[in-house]
């Protein structure tokens, strides 16, 4: 995920892969109901965070899942995240951010340690620009 997309071009075949792609499909479908996940999954494709072909895989998948699963509608309910992602708890972005922790954990991907790994390097960046910022305020006094 390391700023190229699309984020998940292909689904694995093992064990675990199927059984992250099959709580994340009934977590999109119990948050948009069984039409609303549909939706969602072609808004990812739009944003770039899969594939058309990853689509229509999850597509497939999502035919597998029962009427219960599938209708289960909670979007009223802010989407809770931990860790990394808990900032985004209770907000609109919230369903999505714990979408992108499925996609990361599908395609392999630790998102916490990527959100670290920037922030620091945001950090570092601030830090620099501030130890030169003597440096520039003097130049705009001239």
């Amino acid at each position: 995920m390391q700023g190229r997309k699309p984020y998940l071009d292909e689904i694995g075949v093992g064990r675990r892969d199927t059984e992250v792609v099959l709580e994340w499909l009934e977590y999109l479908s119990g948050t948009f109901g069984a039409g609303g996940a549909q939706h969602v999954l072609e808004y990812y494709r739009r944003l770039g965070w899969i594939t058309e072909d990853v689509r229509l895989e999850l597509m497939e998948h999502m035919r597998g899942l029962s009427l219960e699963e599938l209708n289960n509608k909670k979007y009223d309910e802010p989407g809770t995240l931990e860790g990394t992602l808990s900032t985004f708890s209770g907000t609109p972005f919230g369903v999505h951010a714990r979408s992108l922790d499925y996609i990361a954990e599908i395609a392999g991907e630790n998102l916490e340690e990527h959100i670290h790994t920037r922030r620091m390097a945001e950090t570092r960046s601030s830090e620099e620009l501030s130890a030169r910022s003597p440096g520039l305020e003097a130049e705009m006094d001239v």
